[in-house]
């Protein structure tokens, strides 16, 4: 009975859960070690899988030796990453890496066979387990007498919307460099909460070692086991968290929009700054395969030449539930409605496509607000919105249109003095095992002057990159990109200036709205 099977499962993590979040943090160890699932070999491996997972590695082989020319193996195992979902666990991993440790190089996430005959023993060395962790560095000690080895270890700080949150967790197990160790919500009120979204998350996605309940927003920022914070807390409260984690030296990964405005995100980022900690903004699309691919098209004079319009589209109806949440439907809390929730992501591609030239001047209205109560026009929340965007410098031009009432659409078109590029899910890549976008050189043509002969001259680009939070799919790699920074020791001041950029356009929409699509100039 697959309902009764699920049900005990669920049980049982939450029976697990209520356990890790009894004990003191010297049981931890005793705890994880609980959550490890019993039908498991040595390896880490369900031994139910184990003739399934030696078909695999033996058909992996002959593929990766069929492969001309040879990319690394990491390499090639990332690309046929859906055969192993579910087949290992972190501390299987860590073992497996430090047995074939001996057997091959192992610097900065990449495995290095020399030779070809190596290939086969390589992998039967269980190096396929190192192809789902691809960009761990060697950057500290393993206690388990494993090779040095070091996770971004990751705290969310949970809000009203925790399932805004589930994809982060999914994201992060993916990302092969970091691992979800803490949940916390507002305070001990939110306990409750906390453990439901673990036990959610551990069935779906289960961590080797059980994420720990945390009782405060506060404790968990104190601890000294947690490296980074997600914080996809309501636009009113980021402020507080976001210079709070990172005068304890937390990384933050802040949902959009960041702020209430470009004065406090000024702020936020200055506090990252001064305590060395990296800050960036939750756009995943900026980590996709596709935005290169695009930007190389652009980039090439023969297709589109020079950027004349970028016209963007997001809209996702919501029901009624939506507005059930206190905090979304506040506008103190959320003021920005669907231009900081949609709009954030036109506004981000835009001012990709323009090279992050910031517009001279926005002219933009509400074409839609709704009160929290009948009548209560000073709280009102934006639900249709348009804008137009002016580039002097660059001349050329910019709009776009976000909406809560219309349903999904999620496209972009530049358009070039030579040809356009346009793609229709720029946000979140319909479901398949890749993304495209088009390039179009439409003409029209006439041999003898009067029969018109018009022709679309469109070609379909693809992009071998998994939609739905994957393995290499931009969520992950958001998270691994992220990864990658703090494990490198080296902030990228590069994502904060993202950030303000789309915050002090953002201002100006608003503002502009408000007086009525006065021109507002961005500075």
């Amino acid at each position: 009975d697959k309902t009764t099977s699920t049900s005990a499962k669920a049980t049982s993590t939450s029976n697990q859960i209520a356990t890790a979040s009894a004990k003191s943090s010297s049981s931890t160890s005793a705890t994880a070690a609980a959550a490890q699932p019993a039908t498991t070999s040595t390896a880490g491996v369900p031994k139910e899988q184990l003739g399934k997972r030696k078909a695999i590695i033996k058909d992996l082989i002959n593929k990766y030796n069929n492969t001309k020319p040879k990319p690394s193996i990491v390499d090639f195992f990332q690309e046929h990453i859906h055969y192993y979902y579910n087949f290992i666990t972190y501390e299987s991993f860590r073992k497996a890496l430090y047995r074939h440790a001996t057997k091959s190089n192992i610097g900065n996430g990449t495995a290095k066979v020399t030779k070809s005959r190596n290939v086969g023993k390589a992998i039967e060395g269980n190096i396929t387990n190192l192809a789902i962790f691809p960009t761990v560095q060697n950057l500290n000690s393993n206690a388990s007498g494993g090779p040095p080895i070091r996770l971004i270890r990751w705290g969310i700080l949970l809000g009203s919307s925790p399932e805004k949150a589930k994809p982060k967790w999914q994201a992060l197990w993916h990302s092969g460099n970091g691992v979800v160790s803490a949940v916390a919500g507002l305070d001990s009120a939110g306990l409750v909460q906390t453990q439901k979204f673990i036990a959610e998350c551990q069935l779906q996605v289960p961590y080797a070692t059980l994420p720990q309940v945390v009782s405060t927003y506060d404790i968990l920022l104190s601890r000294p086991d947690i490296d980074a914070v997600y914080i996809p807390l309501c636009t009113g409260d980021r402020k507080e968290w976001v210079i709070k984690a990172a005068r304890l030296k937390k990384h933050v990964l802040c949902e959009k929009p960041c702020a209430l405005n470009g004065k406090d995100l000024n702020e936020m980022i200055k506090v990252c700054r001064e305590n060395k900690v990296q800050f960036m903004d939750g756009v995943m699309f900026m980590h996709s395969d596709r935005l290169i691919g695009v930007g190389n098209c652009l980039s090439s004079e023969d297709n589109v030449g020079e950027i004349k319009r970028v016209t963007s589209h997001f809209s996702l109806k919501v029901g009624p539930n939506y507005w059930k949440n206190e905090n979304l439907a506040d506008v103190k809390k959320e003021p920005f409605g669907c231009v900081g929730d949609l709009g954030w992501y036109c506004i981000r591609y835009t001012l990709w496509a323009m090279k992050y030239a910031l517009p001279t001047s926005v002219s933009a209205r509400f074409l839609t607000l709704r009160n929290k109560k009948k009548g209560d026009k000073a709280n009102q929340i934006p639900t249709e919105f348009s804008c137009e965007m002016s580039f002097s410098k660059e001349k050329a031009s910019a709009s776009f249109y976000c909406s809560f009432l219309t349903e999904l659409e999620q496209w972009v078109h530049i358009s070039g003095e030579k040809g356009s590029v346009k793609m229709s899910d720029f946000v979140l890549p319909f479901a398949a095992n890749n993304i495209t976008f088009e390039l179009s050189r439409a003409s029209i043509t006439s041999s003898d002057g009067v029969k018109l002969n018009v022709e679309e001259n469109n070609r379909k680009l693809t992009i071998p990159e998994y939609s739905g939070n994957n393995m290499n799919s931009q969520e992950a790699k958001l998270f691994r990109a992220f990864n990658n920074i703090v494990l490198s020791g080296r902030i990228d001041p590069g994502w904060p200036d993202i950030a303000l950029k789309t915050q002090k356009v953002l201002d100006a929409c608003m503002k502009s709205a408000a007086e009525n699509g006065k021109q507002i100039k961005v500075k």
